[in-house]
């Protein structure tokens, strides 16, 4: 191979760093630059924990995983935690799911959330500090009829000073103590 060929290829390979360098930093520009310039958006939810359960109960609110986020919507956060189970969770069944969370890392729980499905009788969810039931704070309920189920709260409703830890029961009935999620102890 000859000089003039070495240094040709030499070029091109050049070009190509060039041109990789030059994209790398456009896509690191546009995800800096936010969403009113067209190049990225702002991430709308921050997740927080997941926790995951085996397919144990053969009725409605059999929980199969459950998470926590914090959503951004313009200026409002809201505290969201999602449950999705193995059979449908119809608008048109009864069903309860009922969690309890622990925000400060000890071994009582802070706060407990109730999200509910009572055919005609209407649907909803609501948290309140334990020991509190008295200051309740309402809850938007998004649950399609689908497998999933989701309650959010302002974040102003619940303090944490850890990562929150959970469990979950689901089933018929109140109180419910049919599908316990982790089976023992708690996620997160």
């Amino acid at each position: 191979m000859g000089p003039s060929r070495r240094r040709s290829q030499g070029n091109q390979r050049n070009i190509r760093r060039a041109t990789f360098a030059t994209i790398g930093a456009l896509l690191v520009v546009g995800s800096l630059a936010g969403p009113a310039s067209g190049y990225g958006a702002a991430p709308a939810s921050r997740s927080l924990a997941s926790g995951w359960d085996p397919d144990d109960y053969p009725y409605v609110a059999d929980i199969q995983a459950t998470s926590i986020s914090i959503h951004k919507t313009g200026d409002h956060r809201s505290f969201t935690f999602k449950v999705t189970t193995y059979e449908d969770l119809d608008i048109d069944h009864v069903w309860h799911i009922n969690t309890v969370f622990d925000t400060r890392g000890d071994t009582s729980p802070d706060y407990q959330m109730k999200m509910w499905s009572e055919d005609m009788s209407g649907s909803g969810c609501t948290v309140w500090h334990s020991g509190h039931v008295s200051q309740r704070f309402a809850g938007r309920l998004s649950a399609p009829g689908g497998t999933w189920a989701r309650c959010s709260v302002p974040v102003r409703s619940i303090r944490r000073t850890k990562s929150p830890r959970w469990w979950v029961r689901g089933g018929y009935g109140d109180p419910v103590d049919v599908d316990r999620a982790p089976n023992s102890g708690w996620y997160g």
